[in-house]
């Protein structure tokens, strides 16, 4: 439910900010939160990696990749090292990866 809850407020609030104007339809803002979701799948095996290692795996513009890693720390998901080019998961992140989809 909490999973349900977040991705219903990332929707409607943040997700849109992360897309042109274009492109807010509601498959695009879906798509944009399922991106988030396979990030912190990607990383959570990780200790430290780069952005651009992250970058290197992910189909998506840089630009929007960074957008995104920026949305997921400011929700406490992940966390950036003191120079800002490693992220690893959070124990956020974590806890939000387990919770079951309604």
């Amino acid at each position: 439910m909490f999973r349900n809850i977040v991705q219903k407020q990332c929707l409607e609030t943040y997700i849109p900010k992360l897309l042109d104007s274009t492109t807010t339809d509601a498959l695009s803002m879906t798509t944009a939160f399922q991106i988030s979701g396979e990030i912190l799948e990607y990383i959570k095996t990780c200790r430290w990696l780069t952005v651009e290692e992250l970058g290197g795996q992910m189909d998506i513009i840089q630009e929007k990749l960074i957008k995104i890693l920026d949305f997921l720390s400011e929700f406490g998901f992940i966390e950036f090292d003191s120079d800002n080019t490693r992220i690893r998961i959070a124990d956020l992140g974590e806890r939000f990866l387990e919770l079951p989809e309604i």
